[in-house]
């Protein structure tokens, strides 16, 4: 089954796709591969044309296999090194940064005691928050229609919708909230996905209030299609992946969505593998001194750097656009994304059931957590969708086909 697919009925079903397989994973309709075989004399020496005689290859295309060639060998030489990195029966080891970050490869569950909406019970959790200075992890319950908040103590409380679990579109409702935000105050902003809205909830209240979006789907710069992250800038305003409208808006701090509209800063364009274009952006990070987004590209399979303002913003960051797979070089459904303090990427790489660390300047993506096929074991994920740290830089994955948060220990 597809990562990403809430729907209002509650059933699983392919988005933005042709058809699904009899197992779940979805492929657009009429897919298929073309390619040219070459043997290796004809690469280094001759091409063969019919009726003409042998020429030549020409230089550019020499050098060009060569390249391939050469990144062929050092994705080879990568594989190799990080087998015997990890090779070691309970860490990973990770060169980045100052020193070397490690990772038990075994999860303690903090949250979700099975499938459920009891208070320590969670139902398909997607976004997680870490908030960083009361270090408060928010989650987004998203089948139960809440928000929950857990304690440093491990005390558990609903932040945002009813603690039933029941989901509506009244202000003291959500409807499969996707993704959350928090100050240090422990106000919440809550990504209503089936409201089309963004709902703040004050500490303890009893009810949200609209700030932004007007609760219809549409294109329009006061409108929302299926919101999926929210965050505030230093300046309090408010930044939404607004998915299936192909951009990243931002909201001004007056939260009126009366009179209030979106400003794009990124997209816009339509969905497409263009430099100007988002395809269902699903998450992002933003560095805001550097004017910076990291954006989760769901469906081209990538994580695109897009930086504000220049003309042609769109730089690939990982993943191989429009290819998924499961190399180290690829990523199949991208959801949740963040950095840490020394600039390394973290990516949920949902349908491949990891997660997915990129090195600052390296394409090369080394798993930190999960085996890369769907279990409940604890060194296992199914569909995570979204990663978090706490000031220590243990790991927390929303675990979310296993309804339950795992915490992978920093060993230092």
């Amino acid at each position: 089954m597809n990562c990403f697919q809430f729907s209002h009925s509650n059933t699983f079903k392919c988005r933005h796709k042709d058809y699904c397989r009899n197992e779940g994973s979805c492929f657009p309709d009429n897919f298929y591969a073309k390619g040219i075989v070459l043997t290796f004399n004809d690469i280094l020496r001759y091409e063969i044309r019919r009726f003409r005689t042998r020429v030549e290859q020409p230089m550019s295309i020499k050098i060009s296999i060569f390249i391939t060639m050469f990144m062929f060998g050092l994705g080879f030489i990568h594989e190799i090194l990080s087998y015997l990195t990890f090779r070691r029966k309970n860490s990973r080891k990770v060169g980045c940064g100052p020193g070397n970050l490690k990772w038990s490869t075994t999860a303690t569950t903090i949250i979700g005691n099975g499938y459920g909406s009891g208070f320590n019970q969670l139902s398909l959790p997607t976004g997680l928050f870490m908030e960083p200075k009361t270090q408060i992890l928010y989650v987004s319950d998203n089948y139960n229609n809440r928000i929950q908040k857990r304690y440093p103590n491990g005390e558990i409380k609903t932040a945002a919708g009813q603690a039933d679990g029941t989901g509506g579109t009244t202000p003291n409702t959500l409807s499969n909230p996707v993704d959350a935000f928090a100050d240090e105050n422990e106000n919440v902003f809550v990504a209503d996905w089936n409201n089309q809205r963004i709902q703040f909830w004050k500490k303890n209240a009893k009810t949200g209030k609209t700030i932004a979006g007007n609760g219809s789907r549409g294109e329009a710069l006061n409108e929302f299609s299926y919101p999926s992250t929210v965050l505030l800038d230093s300046k309090k305003n408010i930044i939404v992946a607004d998915t299936q409208n192909q951009r990243i808006t931002r909201w001004s701090s007056v939260y009126d969505p009366k009179t209030s509209t979106g400003t794009i800063m990124a997209g816009g364009n339509g969905g497409g593998l263009n430099p100007d274009q988002l395809n269902n952006p699903f998450s992002f990070y933003y560095d805001e001194p550097n004017q910076i987004f990291y954006i989760s590209n769901h469906d081209s399979h990538s994580i695109t750097q897009w930086f504000i303002g220049d003309y042609e913003p769109h730089y690939i960051y990982a993943g191989i656009p429009g290819r998924y797979g499961n190399s180290s070089a690829q990523l199949f459904y991208p959801e949740g994304i963040t950095l840490d303090k020394y600039g390394n990427l973290y990516v949920s790489d949902c349908q491949n059931h990891r997660i997915q660390m990129f090195c600052p300047n390296s394409v090369f993506g080394i798993t930190i957590a999960g085996t890369g096929q769907p279990g409940n074991g604890s060194n296992e994920l199914t569909y995570p969708s979204d990663v978090a740290f706490d000031s220590e830089l243990n790991l927390y994955v929303s675990d979310t086909f296993n309804s339950r948060i795992q915490k992978f220990q920093r060993i230092q």
